[in-house]
């Protein structure tokens, strides 16, 4: 029996079964550090850039040494771990599977990278997100009636921390949390500012923000847990 399958998912599947990976090898020093060091990048080269200004400061580039298709990827994972410091393996889940060696990995979360351009204005910088995640986020924006507010005073900042991060952050990673000091958290907010979305005058998350050259990092954020499960459903 033949079960119907959307174009979509054809399309999808097409994709992911043609994805293609290049092998580029990234040699530099760690930073500042003057330590060499040799890491080898599997991938469509989506994520390369940022992987490589990650470790050595710069986007190294360098051509492809070889290429495989997306089930090669932990093949070349294996020929490769033993002439380099490091080998970075960016594949879409559910392909992760394939690694061989487990254990000996450490996974990361391809949204761990969200980086956006922010314009001269707000109109321009919502012009620049995709359509489908600006076109559902400014709904909610309409229909919950949210608006901003930014501040650094000490008492808002500690309830920030006591009733919105700390829950948060152990309510999502539970017994593998690691809760920043309140130090820590109101020195930013003082380097920085505490940006905090309201709903009728309420307060419902915040996160922090700080000014890192020309880019302005989203350091710490927090919810109120049951007006998050609402908007996020609707």
């Amino acid at each position: 029996m033949r079960l119907p399958i959307s174009d979509e998912l054809r399309t999808k599947t097409r994709s992911l079964l043609g994805f293609r990976s290049s092998v580029v090898e990234l040699s530099g020093q760690v930073g500042d550090t003057g330590y060499d060091f040799t890491m080898m990048y599997i991938g469509n080269g989506i994520n390369r850039s940022f992987i490589s200004g990650a470790v050595f400061g710069d986007d190294l580039g360098g051509p492809a040494i070889s290429r495989c298709n997306i089930w090669g990827a932990g093949r070349q994972a294996e020929i490769y771990s033993a002439s380099s410091d490091m080998v970075v393996v960016d594949i879409p889940w559910p392909y992760d599977v394939t690694m061989p060696g487990r254990r000996n990995l450490i996974e990361i979360p391809a949204w761990v990278r969200q980086v956006t351009r922010l314009a001269d204005t707000w109109e321009e910088t919502i012009g620049n997100l995709r359509k489908s995640v600006r076109d559902s986020q400014l709904r909610k924006v309409r229909k919950f009636k949210l608006t901003e507010s930014t501040t650094r005073d000490p008492a808002t900042v500690d309830r920030f921390y006591d009733q919105m991060y700390k829950p948060h952050v152990k309510r999502r990673y539970g017994g593998a949390a690691h809760i920043e000091s309140r130090q820590h958290v109101q020195a930013c907010v003082s380097a920085g500012t505490l940006l905090s979305i309201l709903r009728d005058g309420e307060v419902i998350s915040a996160c922090v923000l700080v000014h890192e050259g020309d880019t302005v990092q989203m350091l710490f954020i927090g919810f109120s847990a049951n007006d998050l499960r609402e908007i996020d459903g609707a």
